[in-house]
């Protein structure tokens, strides 16, 4: 038997070959590697946000001096 584990392998051998037996597969395979696409970037945004977050949140003796920003509370 051909058993795959899950992590990439699953994404990107088993998860493409079972599209390719649905109707329209060119269709899914498409939307399929646009998620995939779509939830790296989303992952780098959220990098960036805790990161800029916590160095904010770190230097809020900083929002005092400038008067166009402002703390939302």
């Amino acid at each position: 038997e051909q058993v795959v584990s899950s992590g990439p392998g699953l994404a990107f051998i088993v998860y493409p070959k079972a599209i390719s037996l649905m109707p329209l597969p060119h269709f899914w395979a498409i939307t399929f590697f646009i998620m995939i696409f779509l939830l790296g970037i989303d992952s780098q945004f959220v990098t960036c946000e805790s990161v800029l977050t916590a160095a904010l949140d770190k230097l809020d003796q900083w929002y005092d001096k400038y008067p166009k920003r402002r703390k939302i509370r």
